[in-house]
Formats: C-alpha cells, structure tokens, sequence
C-alpha cells in the first residue's frame, strides 16, 4: 500500500513540476519577446528598429516572432490552470487576448515614412 502512495505523491509532484515548468516557460517568452522583436529587425537592418508599439513589429522583419509567440502564449494560458475559478478566468482571458493582439494589430498608419521617424528621433 505504502508504495501506492508514493507513486501517488510522485505523480502529484511531477505535475506541480511541469505546471512551474509552465509559468516559467511564459514568463520568459513574455520578458524576452521584445528583446527578440528588436534584435530580429536590428539584425536584419530594418530602418527602424524601435517601434512606436510592440504591434507595430507585425509589419516588420519580426512578424513571425511577433505572431508565434503571441500564440504561444494564448495556448500557455489557455490550457494553465490556476488556483481558483478567478485565476482560470483571468489566464483565459489572458489567452485570448494574446491571439487576439496577434490577429488584429494596430493599424499600419505611423509604421513608416517622414511622421513616424519624426516621433522616434
């Protein structure tokens, strides 16, 4: 019997594990995207690295980051389950959400030309 509960508790303790694993996993995919957004058009010589709003790195060389990532961790949040209804709620919408900006951006009207290097410089 004894060891049906080890087992238990070791089962119990592996997915307390993979659910830190979890948080950690979107915590660094949301600290790092910026850094990746910049670095991704800096690299690749776009003529404005920084951008008025993270969005505006759709229309860039860092769409793709942009993108998946956002998705990402629209799936992260939506399959994480916290400790009380409230929490589920809140990373559910937190899921969406984060699709959604994917999706929808902000408008293209400022990404480029005479008024948006103005803003910047």
């Amino acid at each position: 019997m004894s060891t049906n509960s080890n087992n238990g508790n070791k089962n119990h303790k592996d997915a307390l594990i993979s659910y830190y694993q979890l948080r950690m996993f979107i915590g660094i995919l949301g600290f790092f995207l910026s850094f990746m957004l910049f670095l991704t058009t800096f690299l690749l010589n776009d003529k404005c690295p920084f951008k008025i709003s993270i969005s505006h790195y759709y229309y860039s060389f860092g769409h793709i980051i942009f993108v998946g990532t956002l998705c990402i961790m629209g799936g992260l949040f939506g399959t994480y389950r916290g400790k009380d209804q409230k929490e589920n709620r809140v990373s559910n919408a937190c899921g969406i959400l984060a699709v959604l900006v994917a999706i929808f951006p902000t408008q293209f009207k400022g990404y480029e030309g005479d008024v948006y290097v103005k803003i910047l410089y």
